[in-house]
């Protein structure tokens, strides 16, 4: 398998944090109720299979897609489970899309900390299981890996 560039380490580093800041805002409070933490890890699991059939659909079946069209494939089915499992929302009441969401980055931030990917954070772990990059942009991180690049590639 080919890949891509590798992040400098600032990227590394602000996935590493915020990776692991939101698998501590996620832990569950003590007490918390045994089907809410069943829940939360189901709902992180369905995340996954879903990232990893849209994984499948851009390698086999999309030759291009633009910058925009990418960063929304990337960003709207975590966000839909996002805002619509907070607490007292339509899916679950007591927020475990939310605690879904934030385990699913948290911990695909630190896979690509570990490994040094570049792009969008909710690609990683399909990358890794399925043993095959696709190439979509990330709001947060995409520009500080291209201005690390730009700022590297000067120094050299």
């Amino acid at each position: 398998m080919e890949r891509r560039a590798r992040t400098k380490a600032i990227g590394r580093t602000l996935r590493l944090l915020l990776g692991v800041g939101f698998l501590i805002y996620a832990i569950p409070p003590s007490g918390a109720p045994a089907l809410s933490i069943l829940l939360s890890v189901a709902t992180a699991v369905a995340l996954l299979i879903l990232y990893l059939l849209i994984h499948w659909v851009l390698t086999h079946h999309v030759r291009t897609l633009s910058s925009c069209l990418g960063v929304l494939v990337a960003a709207c089915p975590a966000a839909l489970i996002f805002f619509l499992g907070l607490p007292g929302g339509p899916i679950f009441g007591l927020g475990e899309g939310a605690v879904a969401v934030l385990l699913y980055i948290g911990a695909s931030l630190i896979v690509m900390a570990a490994r040094g990917d570049p792009g969008c954070e909710v690609m990683t772990l399909p990358n890794v299981i399925l043993g095959k990059e696709t190439e979509l942009p990330c709001l947060l991180f995409s520009p500080i890996d291209a201005l690390e690049k730009k700022v590297g590639n000067r120094d050299a």
